[in-house]
């Protein structure tokens, strides 16, 4: 990846140009087969001759990097909605949501709709639907999926009262 003249293009291990410098923005390779360029106010995916892969549809482009997938994943907003796309170009969280944060743990995910929360779990899909109050409830109810009554949290986000059994 280089940078010239406030263009963005990508040259060889000989500094032989192989794609034109003629994007705002880019990311380097981290596959060998794709990455995001930004043309105008939009980000489209490219492969490793330059030819569009993903077209220039989205914005706000955020990278993101944890260890459980193989390079980054990228939170992106496309027709008003949020999604997740990996290194090698694929939708792993689908552009169905208001707000998704970053993945938490593994391949979990706090995802925001109609201003409510809810978990999507990559392999999974859905886990939690959004119905929660606050990404704290969600979460909680998914850490306790198997055991609700441990739940910290109500579905309204207020933390649960319980009984003081040794006050009486």
């Amino acid at each position: 990846l280089v940078k010239k003249d406030s263009k963005c293009g990508f040259i060889d291990e000989n500094n032989v140009e192989v794609i034109a410098l003629q994007y705002d923005d880019a990311y380097p390779f981290e596959t060998e087969n794709f990455t995001f360029v930004k043309k105008g106010d939009f980000w489209g995916g490219i492969d490793i001759d330059g030819h569009i892969v993903l077209p220039f549809e989205y914005k706000e482009l955020e990278y993101f990097h944890n260890d459980y997938f193989y390079g980054p994943t990228f939170r992106l907003m496309h027709n008003g909605k949020y999604g997740y796309i990996d290194a090698y170009g694929d939708v792993v969280v689908p552009f169905d949501y208001d707000y998704i944060e970053d993945f938490i743990i593994g391949f979990e995910v706090i995802v925001r709709l109609n201003g409510k929360y809810g978990v999507f779990e990559v392999d999974e899909g859905v886990v939690i639907p959004a119905i929660y109050a606050s990404a704290e409830s969600a979460w909680d109810a998914f850490r306790n999926i198997d055991h609700p009554e441990d739940c910290e949290y109500n579905i309204n986000g207020e933390r649960r009262v319980y009984d003081d059994i040794t006050n009486g």
